[in-house]
């Protein structure tokens, strides 16, 4: 997968994200850049209690705590055809 976009200063915790907000975990950012163990998610669910996010590499969902702090991406998602 192949994640571009701009990444400014809006951090947040996650029960303030809307669904369809793409982001990462503040805990993943070391040394300036994304460790190599991070994962870019898609905040989803069916209603807006719902805490759940989805790993935009895997595509398994996941529960998550509110307070926990992300970060917001400025993101496109370009879903390409299987081959």
């Amino acid at each position: 997968m192949k994640v571009m976009g701009l990444s400014g200063i809006r951090t947040t915790v996650f029960k303030d994200l809307k669904c369809g907000d793409v982001f990462f975990f503040i805990k993943d950012f070391v040394d300036g850049g994304l460790s190599q163990d991070s994962h870019i998610y898609m905040r989803c669910g069916h209603t807006g209690t719902d805490k759940s996010a989805v790993n935009l590499k895997t595509g398994i969902c996941y529960r998550f705590e509110d307070k926990e702090p992300v970060e917001l991406l400025e993101a496109t998602v370009n879903i390409k055809p299987l081959k």
